[in-house]
């Protein structure tokens, strides 16, 4: 098992802790040399802003980072980065 947030950037998982807190559960995995994390909203739908708002703190926090990363709730989504 990998450490979550064993690769990201800490201002990363700074910024998602202080946005969610509690209300996010983060996993993480390698698999085909990509680095995937999973964000689960407990309980909750995603809204939009939301959704937006992590994308645009990944974008900054990541670089050139490769990163599968996917949202789930009632809604599914992937972006490659």
């Amino acid at each position: 098992m990998i450490e979550p947030y064993q690769h990201l950037h800490y201002p990363l998982k700074d910024t998602l802790a202080a946005c969610w807190g509690d209300q996010v559960n983060i996993r993480y995995e390698i698999k085909d040399n990509i680095e995937r994390v999973t964000f689960f909203k407990t309980a909750v739908q995603w809204k939009d802003e939301e959704i937006m708002l992590l994308e645009e703190i990944i974008q900054r926090n990541l670089g050139t980072f490769r990163l599968l990363l996917t949202y789930r709730a009632e809604q599914f989504r992937e972006m490659i980065y």
